[in-house]
């Protein structure tokens, strides 16, 4: 089952195992997240758009001159193809770990993230960072 069909069938849009959905949607929560990535497969599609495009192909046809400065951007953007995206190898960040640090005073008590200083009500206290996306395992300070 994948997210999106998880996600229906929690919305009622589709019938299916909601306890099976359930645990999918939570899956996904608590996965590791991907700050910072980039799809390869979307940034290759974009380099063969590129290729394309007459801005690329201007010269192909054309006197030596031009051909040369064909040339030269189709060996650049096969050499950044080819060598920094392609071999480039996949990155997992890694999420970072928190704590809720209690602030404040007798009439503005609230907790703040340990990792970025978000802030959040007494009663909306939850398992991770709503901002930065730490994951807040550590002890209440």
């Amino acid at each position: 089952m994948t997210g999106e069909e998880a996600v229906d069938i929690l919305r009622c849009r589709k019938d299916g195992d909601a306890a099976e959905a359930l645990e999918v949607v939570l899956k996904i929560a608590e996965a590791e997240p991907c700050e910072d990535t980039i799809s390869r497969k979307h940034l290759l599609s974009q380099i063969d758009y590129l290729m394309k495009s007459p801005w690329f192909n201007s010269g192909k046809d054309s006197d030596i001159i031009m051909h040369y400065g064909y040339l030269e951007r189709k060996e650049a953007v096969e050499i950044v193809r080819d060598l920094c995206v392609k071999e480039e190898s996949s990155v997992q960040p890694e999420r970072k770990h928190g704590t809720w640090i209690r602030q404040g005073n007798d009439h503005t008590d609230y907790y703040e993230c340990s990792e970025c200083g978000w802030a959040i009500g007494l009663d909306d206290i939850r398992t991770y960072c709503g901002f930065c996306g730490a994951r807040m395992d550590g002890e209440e300070k």
